[in-house]
């Protein structure tokens, strides 16, 4: 539905699903959890790519957070 306006509700529904994907790759108990979750995000941002612009999400966590997954992700930071 490219050019429809969607409502607030709906905004914020997208954004509290792709938070929910950001917050399994935080809380990942393991390095093979934290890339199905990063997978899992990637593939919901294709599915709703014509419902919502998450395109610019996955990019911006590639620039920015991916190469410091192990400063904030539990996966890497395992406390004994």
């Amino acid at each position: 539905m490219i050019g429809v306006q969607k409502t607030i509700q709906e905004k914020r529904q997208y954004r509290d699903d792709a938070f929910s994907y950001l917050k399994r790759m935080m809380y990942a108990e393991n390095e093979e959890d934290f890339q199905m979750a990063y997978d899992e995000l990637v593939m919901w941002v294709e599915q709703h790519e014509q419902e919502w612009d998450a395109n610019d999400l996955i990019q911006y966590i590639d620039d920015r957070y991916l190469g410091k997954k192990e400063k904030w992700s539990r996966a890497w930071r395992q406390v004994c």
